[in-house]
C-alpha cells in the first residue's frame, strides 16, 4: 500500500482508497490532467498564429477573384452595349431571299432548238 498526494488537497492518501478521508474526493490518487508543457503552449500558439495567416490570404484572395470577376463581367457587358448599338446602326446585313423560277409553258427559244447547227 503506498501513499500518493489526494489530487484536491495534496493530503497523503493509499492508492487503494476510493475516496479521500480529508477531502471527500473521488478517487483521491487518479492522475489529474497533467498541466500542458510550455513547449506544447508555443505549439499551439503559433499553430493558431499560422492559421490565421492562411485564413487571411484566403480572404484576401476570394476578394481578389472576385474583383477580377467583376471587372470581366463588367467589361463583357460593355463591349456587347457598344457592339449592339454598333450593329444596328452601321453594318446592316443584307438578307438573302430564295427565287423561285416558275415555268410558264412558254419556252425561251420560241420553239427552236436550243442546238442548232449551222453550216
Amino acid at each position: 500500500m503506498a501513499l500518493n498526494p489526494c489530487r484536491e488537497c495534496g493530503q497523503e492518501v493509499s492508492t487503494e482508497a476510493s475516496v479521500c478521508p480529508h477531502c471527500g474526493i473521488s478517487n483521491p490518487t487518479a492522475a489529474a490532467a497533467a498541466p500542458p508543457n510550455q513547449t506544447d503552449q508555443t505549439k499551439k500558439k503559433a499553430n493558431s498564429i499560422v492559421g490565421c495567416f492562411v485564413g487571411c490570404l484566403v480572404l484576401i484572395g476570394l476578394v481578389v477573384v472576385m474583383g477580377v470577376c467583376f471587372a470581366l463581367l463588367t467589361e463583357s457587358a460593355r463591349l456587347n452595349k457598344s457592339l449592339g448599338a454598333l450593329a444596328k446602326t452601321s453594318f446592316m446585313v443584307p438578307t438573302v431571299t430564295k427565287t423561285v423560277i416558275k415555268p410558264t409553258g412558254v419556252s425561251p427559244y420560241m420553239g427552236r432548238s436550243p442546238l442548232i447547227v449551222t453550216r
